[in-house]
Order: structure tokens, then sequence, then C-alpha cells
């Protein structure tokens, strides 16, 4: 019981809201971005304690994993984005309630609509439906209790490293809001 009642302390369930636009990083990709994208994100987030040596030396970072989906700004072209992929997050300045971390996060992107010769010709960005997901962003956290509120931006980025073409992959800026609870 008070091994379970431990783990319990560390453990935090997040719900976080996005809204961002496609970047459209080529002038191949200018006709794709048409409105804004917004996204979801459910995470389990575990707060390092200091049981390995990296943990100190790291600020006692937030590791977890991340379900995320997403439109993406061209929903009859490029469809809905799904992904699930773990990820860090490393304290810039940490204090008793309030923390400001760097993210870093890698994993699987899923897409329902890839680049077709005949039906989606426009699709330059994605041809294969598997993809991988990276992501780099700036969080800052007010911890109250069990509770904590946050705001961030970060940078995500999905595509197959070219393994099939055409690939310019997607470029996706996010402002989000987030609650988690212990």
């Amino acid at each position: 019981m008070s091994v379970y009642s431990q783990f319990d302390k560390e453990l935090w369930l997040e719900g976080r809201g996005k809204a961002g636009f496609l970047a459209a990083h080529s002038s191949l990709m200018g006709h794709l971005a048409k409105e804004h994208a917004f996204g979801a994100e459910l995470s389990v987030v575990y707060q390092t304690k200091g049981k390995k040596k990296w943990h100190k030396a790291y600020k006692y970072p937030t590791i977890g994993i991340t379900t995320f989906f997403s439109t993406v700004g061209n929903s009859k072209v490029l469809g809905s984005y799904y992904g699930l992929f773990p990820f860090i997050n490393l304290p810039l300045i940490k204090k008793e309630k309030f923390s400001l971390s760097t993210k870093l996060a890698a994993g699987l992107g899923y897409t329902d609509k890839v680049y077709d010769p005949i039906d989606n010709k426009s699709n330059v960005a994605i041809s294969t439906k598997w993809n991988s997901r990276i992501t780099i962003g700036l969080d800052a956290r007010i911890t109250h209790r069990n509770h904590y509120f946050s705001v961030g931006i970060d940078a995500s980025h999905f595509s197959n490293a070219a393994i099939k073409v055409p690939n310019l992959g997607l470029n996706m800026p996010f402002m989000s809001l987030a609650y988690g609870h212990r």
C-alpha cells in the first residue's frame, strides 16, 4: 500500500488544449494552409524524485507519455493527425509552486489523408499514413496542492524522413493551456 501511495503522489494526469497553424516552409506548400489548427493532448506525467543520478542533474524533470489529436489547417487535403509519444520536461527555473521547462518529445504520428496522384495530389506534405512526430517547446506551470495550470508554446513536426515522396513534412507552431491533477 505504501509503494502505491508514493507512486500515486508522483503521477499526474494532464489535459491540454492547443491552437496553432500550419507553417508553410516551402513555396510548394502555400496552398495548404486554409484555417487554424486545433488540437488536444492527454498525458500521464511522472514527477521524478531523485531515484536516479540524472534526476538531480537535470533539476528533477517530469517525464511521461502523451496521446495527441489535431487538425492541421486543411482537413480536406491534409486530414487529421494523431500521435503517441514519450516526453521529458527539463526545468530551466524550478521554484516551489512555479516552473519554466523546455519540452522535448518524439514518437509516432498517424494521418488519415496522404498524397495520392489521383485522389489527393495537392498534399505535397505527407505521403505515408505513419510518420514521426517531434516536438520542442516551452512550458510555464503554476502548482497548487494537487493541481497545476500551465501555458505553453511548442513547434511540432510530422514527417516520414523521405522514405516515400512527396514528403515536405508539416511544421506547426502551437500555443496551449493545460490543467493537471495528481
